[in-house]
């Protein structure tokens, strides 16, 4: 499903999510991104030095991404939807958190 710089990133990674981002109207509809950090602060930025990158998901669901990369790290991976402010928000009361 991923490829292998993906894999590696998923894998290494300090902090692992997927987030559902709201459609913009006029802009883009409703995205899913795989978001990957040492630093829990750059979730869903690229910063190389706090060893941050997402990707876009395409062609599949919010779901299936979680599993693949639960399968690749052996933990739980926090699915969010993000609030009108790109903001993620904890549907999972902090629950998802386990492997934060």
């Amino acid at each position: 499903m991923f490829n292998p710089d993906v894999i590696a990133a998923v894998r290494e990674a300090k902090f692992c999510r997927v987030v559902i981002y709201p459609a913009v109207r006029g802009w883009s509809g409703e995205r899913v991104q795989l978001e990957v950090s040492d630093d829990i602060a750059a979730l869903g930025y690229t910063d190389c030095q706090r060893g941050a990158g997402h990707w876009l998901v395409i062609d599949t669901t919010p779901e299936q991404v979680a599993q693949e990369a639960e399968r690749l790290r052996g933990a739980p991976v926090l699915v969010l939807r993000g609030c009108v402010a790109n903001g993620a928000v904890d549907n999972l009361r902090g629950e998802g958190l386990a492997n934060q």
